[in-house]
């Protein structure tokens, strides 16, 4: 039987456009006899009403295409509220949900964490690659980045650039196992992230992207503040991020020794008009 794995979706409203054009370009037409999705099919354990209609398609799309439909819950936050998993109402769709982090079919593990080895682990791995070697294959949802942790084991990734700790994947993908074989096939559709580090670029840059400015001195910050409104409208989206080291910190602001960082930077921040703006540079300070 040959199966189709895909990683995380993450559906939230903003982005379901794009994760339409994914199945509808990228996946549906991969011929396969069942699916497997590895987790965090929502973005949220409280989906809206359009992210919720959104999922109730997809998933007859997929019933309709394949054989076997499978969606493993992923982690707390994102499908699970007062421990039911947002996700179990899909089975009146004939989808099969699996609840628990993992589940096992032909020898190959499927599950929805980190190991030890994970790129992204920082402490909350699960088990690590000696503990699963007994299985044929391991596929994990959970970490957005692909990423291979032994000749059998794999993080697949996400299907979309969801957050920008992703702008360096080089591409995002899903895998197709038949007997004894595994392709991976790069997606085509996913729309790329983007990271620039002056109003030069942005100025440069291709619309129909995800973009980051990523801002790494206060006296550019000073700069380029106010020239920042004109592009929060010209890409599919677009962040800021503020990169002072501690040691620009310290020169720049020298002549203002009794006033924070923070508070010099929200006086920047005033000056702007477009309250979008605004709000945007004041989440990035504050986080």
């Amino acid at each position: 039987m040959k199966t189709l794995i895909i990683g995380d979706i993450h559906i939230e409203e903003s982005a379901i456009n794009e994760i339409d054009s994914i199945f509808t370009k990228d996946i549906l037409p991969l011929n396969a006899d069942r699916i497997i999705q590895l987790g965090d099919f929502y973005d949220k354990n409280r989906p809206n009403p359009s992210e919720l209609k959104y999922g109730t398609h997809l998933i007859r799309r997929l019933v309709e295409r394949y054989d076997d439909v499978t969606i493993l819950a992923g982690n707390g936050s994102h499908e699970f509220l007062n421990n039911v998993a947002v996700i179990e109402y899909l089975k009146e769709l004939d989808a099969n949900i699996i609840k628990k982090p993992d589940f096992i079919l032909d020898n190959i593990l499927y599950g929805h964490y980190m190991l030890y080895e994970s790129r992204l682990s920082y402490g909350s791995g699960k088990c690590g690659i000696k503990d699963l070697k007994q299985y044929k294959w391991v596929f994990l949802g959970h970490q957005h980045n692909p990423q291979k942790l032994s000749d059998t084991i794999f993080h697949l990734g996400s299907i979309r650039y969801c957050n920008f700790n992703e702008v360096t994947d080089a591409f995002k993908q899903v895998a197709i196992v038949d007997g004894d074989k595994i392709e991976f096939i790069p997606l085509k559709s996913p729309i790329k992230m983007e990271d620039f580090s002056s109003i030069e670029e942005l100025e440069k840059a291709d619309k129909n992207i995800k973009a980051r400015l990523v801002i790494n001195s206060f006296s550019q910050f000073k700069k380029e503040i106010n020239l920042i409104s004109k592009y929060k409208d010209k890409f599919i989206e677009f962040k800021i991020k503020l990169e002072f080291t501690e040691a620009q910190k310290n020169i720049e602001i020298s002549n203002n020794q009794n006033k924070k960082l923070e508070d010099i930077l929200n006086d920047g921040i005033h000056q702007i008009q477009d309250q979008d703006v605004q709000d945007l540079l004041k989440r990035v300070i504050y986080e």
